[in-house]
């Protein structure tokens, strides 16, 4: 497995649900996965139109985040986080395309870049991040930026 990767990506999951004020437990390297928690979100994925397009924003943002920092965009077409971004938006009527929600996470995390790599490097470091760490590291670049 390659770490820093996996660190970018878990990163860009957590600043971009940060940003969009959707709630998660953690995010840790090893598996590296987004912890949403009980309260987030399981296996019923019946959520308000609002809710659904950001929590596909937000699974859509480890791929994003990684194209953003190596430049490199990921192929796959069957992926487990493209697959949820897919039943997410198909439950919203009339919603945007997958390539538009990717966009909009994309757009997200370059105005967040600096806090996208904080927290990658803290999940390098620390193993796992709570959520109220990453909230900080992104409160930080956005309060002393122009991200709106």
């Amino acid at each position: 497995m390659n770490y820093e990767r996996a660190a970018l990506h878990e990163a860009g999951h957590a600043v971009t649900a940060v940003i969009l004020g959707l709630e998660f437990a953690q995010i840790r390297l090893s598996p590296p996965e987004l912890v949403w928690g009980k309260e987030a979100f399981g296996k019923d994925v019946s959520h308000p139109t609002s809710e659904a397009l950001a929590l596909a924003v937000t699974t859509l943002a480890g791929a994003a985040a990684l194209e953003l920092i190596t430049g490199e965009r990921h192929s796959c077409s069957d992926c487990s986080d493209l697959r949820q971004a897919r039943e997410m938006l198909s439950q919203v009527r009339d919603a945007p395309s997958v390539e538009a929600t990717y966009a909009v996470a994309f757009s997200m995390l370059y105005r967040a870049r600096v806090a996208l790599t904080a927290v990658a490097i803290q999940l390098l470091v620390r193993g796992e991040l709570p959520h109220s760490q990453v909230l900080t590291l992104v409160d930080c670049q956005l309060s002393s930026s122009a991200y709106g």
